[in-house]
């Protein structure tokens, strides 16, 4: 299955990334695979606000993985605030899989298009920022 990003082009341009004073929002152009095993267990045991509160966990390490990888030093507490998910069946290795598609804002400034989560290599987790186009 393609999900359409808007994007078809490659494009070279140089953008930030790191801790923000506001809150941006974005959206998973692509399923966002953010549950390893043991996450998973936990989500399918908990009740609503329990699943939520370990999906802003996993966000946050995201992120904070995303930083570590690129070098960036986040003192920044991050706050994620709108976390808008709807859960979603997707492949990945010939197995049925869960994932999650949707809007969320942080005080982060991801580059459009970067991956979070798990699987990013084969596409999955992609964001792109909602309501402007560049930092």
């Amino acid at each position: 299955r393609l999900y359409p990003c808007g994007r078809p082009e490659i494009q070279r341009e140089q953008t930030s990334v790191g801790a923000l004073w506001q809150p941006q929002r974005y959206r998973f152009c692509t399923p966002w695979f953010g549950l390893n095993q043991g996450n998973y267990r936990r989500y399918m045991e908990a009740d609503a606000a329990g699943r939520e509160t370990l999906l802003r966990r996993v966000l946050v390490g995201n992120l904070l993985s995303l930083s570590k990888g690129l070098g960036v030093t986040v003192e920044e507490r991050l706050e994620l605030g709108m976390l808008l998910l709807a859960e979603t069946q997707m492949r990945f290795k010939d197995e049925t899989v869960l994932g999650f598609v949707g809007e969320f804002s942080v005080n982060y400034a991801i580059p459009p298009l970067l991956g979070l989560g798990k699987s990013v290599s084969r596409g999955f987790g992609a964001v792109e920022p909602v309501g402007r186009e560049r930092y």
